[in-house]
C-alpha cells in the first residue's frame, strides 16, 4: 500500500484517508492529528461547515408533509405532541389538514375530523348551495352527509345545502343524484 504525505506546517507527514463525523466523506488527514483527537475523543470533520454543523446540538430528520431533511433541536422533537416533525408553518398546516392526511397522521386533539368536517367541506367546495346556488348567508349553509353516515367525512361524501334543500332530502321530498337534488319524488 503507497504511504501519502500532505504538508502540515513546513513539515510533511503521514496521511491517513478517514471518514468525517458530519457529512460521512472520506478525506485526508495528517495521522499524528487522527490519533491526538481519538485519544481525547475529538470528531474528525473534513470541514470548518462540517466542524459547526457537527458540532450543534441537532438531529437531522424528514419533514412528514414534504419529505425535506431538516436539522431539528431533540428538545424540539421531545416536546412534539403527535411525534410528527414538519420543516415549516406552511408544512404543518397543510399536513395536518384533515383531507391532506391519513387519520394516523392526525394528532389525537384533533378529534380525528368529526368536528371539523364543515370547514372542510367550505375549504373543498362553494360557499353556496350546490342545488339552488343560495349564497347570500353564509354561515347557515348546511353540510350533508350523502351515505348518511356522520363518520363519513370523505370528500366525495359531503355536499353544500341551504336549510331548505337540505331539509328537502331529510323530508323525502328529494333526492341525490351524481350531487345533483331531483325534487317533486315523495319517498313516503
Amino acid at each position: 500500500m503507497e504511504k501519502i504525505y500532505i504538508n502540515v506546517g513546513n513539515r510533511k507527514r503521514l496521511a491517513v484517508n478517514i471518514l468525517c463525523n458530519y457529512c460521512g466523506k472520506y478525506f485526508l488527514r495528517c495521522k499524528v492529528h487522527v490519533k491526538r483527537n481519538k485519544d481525547k475523543g475529538i470528531k474528525n470533520f473534513c470541514s470548518k461547515e462540517c466542524a459547526y454543523k457537527g458540532r450543534r446540538d441537532r438531529i437531522n430528520v424528514f419533514c412528514c408533509q414534504c419529505g425535506k431533511k431538516f436539522d431539528a433541536k431533540p428538545s424540539r422533537i421531545k416536546k412534539s405532541k403527535s411525534g410528527l416533525l414538519f420543516c415549516s408553518k406552511e408544512c404543518k398546516d397543510k399536513g395536518q389538514r384533515i383531507e391532506n392526511c391519513s387519520l394516523s397522521m392526525i394528532p389525537s386533539h384533533y378529534n380525528n375530523g368529526k368536528s371539523s368536517y364543515r370547514k372542510k367541506a367550505f375549504r373543498l367546495y362553494d360557499n353556496k348551495c350546490e342545488d339552488c346556488g343560495y349564497s347570500k348567508h353564509i354561515n347557515i349553509l348546511e353540510i350533508h352527509h350523502i351515505d348518511g353516515n356522520r363518520t363519513n367525512n370523505d370528500k366525495k361524501n359531503l355536499i353544500v345545502l341551504c336549510p331548505n334543500c337540505h331539509c328537502g332530502i331529510h323530508r323525502n321530498y328529494a333526492i341525490l343524484e351524481n350531487r345533483k337534488l331531483v325534487w317533486g319524488i315523495s319517498l313516503v
